[in-house]
Parts: structure tokens; C-alpha cells; sequence
């Protein structure tokens, strides 16, 4: 049984203070660590966004996925996930850690590459709060990552009702289809139920990279 991500959040702070989102950051930062090769380039990680981002940054204000905004409340579940992010563009792959925390309030997220912070998130279903390592691209905002774990974690009917006209939302067991008029822009496949653990991919039809998500609960 996961632990409470609110009492979670009480022990972090006694562990360190203030100065990360998650009480995950501090229980499992050794083993993150230790998963981490010890001289993982964080240039080549962040040349990987960039192309996805960039990619991503759309030519009319149409091309992009819709920003859902749901709030954490409407997930209907408590999440304390170990993650590993794999991020392909034209054949260029790199890897990066997150922490992801959800609970009634508020989704938190941490992402690492090695002992490096990279990017914090807090987002309450109305204000997302964002600590930045300064060499992220403009382009790689931290919107389009609550985007894309609303988009594969929430209701199937939570994501319908935020969708702006022309937008539709396929859902079956383990696929999950957002379109645009009828045109694929993102499909998601699960290897399991609940669809929160073991691995998520998504592939940006339109954006042109694919996001693989390894995740395990936190005991």
C-alpha cells in the first residue's frame, strides 16, 4: 500500500527543508543515484528536448494538443511513483528520472539526470509553480509535462469535458487515442491496469518524438 503523499510531504521536510517539490526527492534520491550512470551527459538530455520541444512548437495556434487543467482531485486516486523518462527524436535517445506525486491537491514533479534537478513542478488544478535549471529551452515548458500525464493517468470523461471543439478522445483498455478532427496527434499503449505503473508509451504523431514512461510504485 502506497504511503500517504501528505504525510510523505510532512517527513521530507523534516529530512531537508524546503527545497524540493516532493517527499520522494529525499527517500529515494540514493537509489536514483545509484541507476544513474555516474557520467550521464546532461547536455546530450537536454539537446534531446530541445529538438522535441522545438519540434513540438507549433506553426498555428491549432497544432497543438489542448492544455487540460484538470484538477488533481479529479485523478480519483493517490499516486508516490519512481519514474524513468526516455525521450527519442530522429534517433537520439536519452533518459532522465522523475517523482511523481499526486495526491487530492496537488501533482508534483521532479525531474532528475543524475544528481542534477533539472525541472520542479506544483501544479493545484488552477496554478502550476515551476523551479527551472536555467539550460532548459524556453521551448520545453512544464505545462506540456502535466499535459501529458493528464492525458494518459485521468478519466477517460474528465479529458472529454476539458477538450475544446474538434477534439475527441479514443479510450480502450490499454490504448488511448487523442485526435484532432479525426486525425491522430497522440496515442498512448499501456502495458498493464492500472495504467499508472509498468510502462506508458506515447508517441507525438505531430510533434514527431516518442515518450516511454517505466514506472513502480513507491513502497
Amino acid at each position: 500500500m502506497l504511503p500517504k503523499p501528505r504525510d510523505g510531504w510532512r517527513r521530507w521536510k523534516a529530512c531537508v527543508g524546503e527545497r524540493a517539490v516532493s517527499s520522494l526527492e529525499c527517500s529515494l534520491r540514493p537509489r536514483i543515484l545509484s541507476l544513474a550512470e555516474p557520467l550521464r551527459s546532461i547536455a546530450l538530455l537536454l539537446t534531446t528536448l530541445t529538438l522535441a520541444a522545438c519540434t513540438a512548437a507549433p506553426q498555428r495556434p491549432d497544432a497543438q494538443s489542448p492544455s487540460l487543467r484538470l484538477a488533481p482531485a479529479s485523478l480519483g486516486a493517490e499516486l508516490a511513483l519512481q519514474q524513468r523518462l526516455t525521450v527519442t527524436r530522429d534517433s537520439r535517445t536519452q533518459q532522465a528520472d522523475a517523482l511523481l506525486e499526486i495526491d487530492a491537491r496537488t501533482l508534483r514533479l521532479v525531474l532528475l539526470v543524475g544528481p542534477k534537478r533539472l525541472l520542479t513542478l506544483s501544479f493545484d488544478g488552477e496554478r502550476l509553480d515551476e523551479k527551472r535549471e536555467p539550460a532548459l529551452p524556453a521551448a520545453l515548458q512544464g505545462k506540456r509535462f502535466i499535459d501529458d500525464i493528464q492525458l494518459a493517468y485521468w478519466p477517460a470523461d474528465s479529458i472529454r469535458a476539458a477538450l475544446p471543439a474538434g477534439w475527441t478522445l479514443a479510450d480502450a483498455q490499454l490504448t488511448r487515442t487523442l485526435l484532432q478532427d479525426g486525425l491522430p496527434t497522440i496515442t498512448i499503449r499501456y502495458s498493464q491496469t492500472p495504467r499508472w505503473l509498468g510502462r506508458i508509451d506515447l508517441d507525438h504523431q505531430r510533434a514527431g518524438y516518442h515518450l516511454r514512461i517505466e514506472s513502480v510504485a513507491v513502497p
